[in-house]
């Protein structure tokens, strides 16, 4: 397994990442969507809330970071959030209209999926021993 040293520090960037995205976009969404040309929606919940979701999430890797092999089950969470983000917006994208902001945080959550599926394998493996 590769050292716990480089998942920690994994989950720690991911977990400031997630923070600090989410809190820009619960503060900052009304010029961040000016800057990218996208209409805000009718009201400011329906930006905030799922930031602030994302802001947790940032949570959740600061608790792997912590102690990895007890929270594992939180980055299986974490996957599947990925996917699902991913996945829905290259599925919208094809279909003709996602902002490029939305799909170029699809794609760093793509690059997040492969050293946590990673992990996954590596604890399962080791804790098979």
């Amino acid at each position: 397994m590769r050292g716990l040293g480089f998942y920690r520090g994994l989950f720690l960037v991911a977990a400031a990442y997630d923070a600090l995205l989410g809190l820009a976009f619960v503060l900052f969404h009304v010029p961040i969507y000016a800057h990218f040309g996208m209409t805000l929606p009718h009201h400011p919940g329906y930006v905030q809330l799922p930031a602030l979701f994302i802001a947790i999430m940032g949570v959740a890797d600061w608790l792997v970071a912590r102690d990895p092999v007890r929270n594992r089950d939180l980055v299986l969470i974490r996957v599947l959030m990925k996917v699902a983000y991913s996945g829905l917006c290259f599925w919208h994208a094809g279909q003709g209209g996602v902002s490029s902001v939305w799909l170029t945080l699809a794609v760093g959550n793509l690059v997040f999926i492969v050293p946590y599926t990673a992990f996954l394998v590596a604890v399962r493996a080791h804790a098979a021993r």
